[in-house]
């Protein structure tokens, strides 16, 4: 149990943070921006991104080891964007950009 609520919001975080984050790259691609101000737009990315991977390794630091937290930031920082770029090279490549 003290593995699973800071694992789902390491996965969370990274979905919202990307939505967010990605809002800008929509408009040129094939849609119009969802939130025309760029402060919403890096403000959503900070609380629902940044804040949530904060407040998921100091669970994980609390209730686990080192050893979970570093899985953590490598799940965090190296798997999923990895996955991500595969996907967005797709979607890129689909677009013909």
């Amino acid at each position: 149990m003290e593995h699973l609520l800071p694992s789902i919001l390491i996965i969370v975080s990274y979905i919202l943070g990307t939505f967010f984050a990605f809002q800008g790259l929509r408009d040129p691609i094939d849609k119009p921006l969802v939130y025309s101000s760029e402060f919403v737009t890096i403000s959503l990315t900070i609380l629902f991104g940044w804040l949530p991977v904060g407040v998921a390794l100091y669970l994980a630091w609390i209730n686990s080891n080192l050893l979970f937290v570093v899985a953590l930031i490598v799940v965090r920082f190296v798997i999923l964007p990895t996955m991500l770029n595969k996907s967005m090279k797709k979607f890129m490549d689909k677009k013909g950009i």
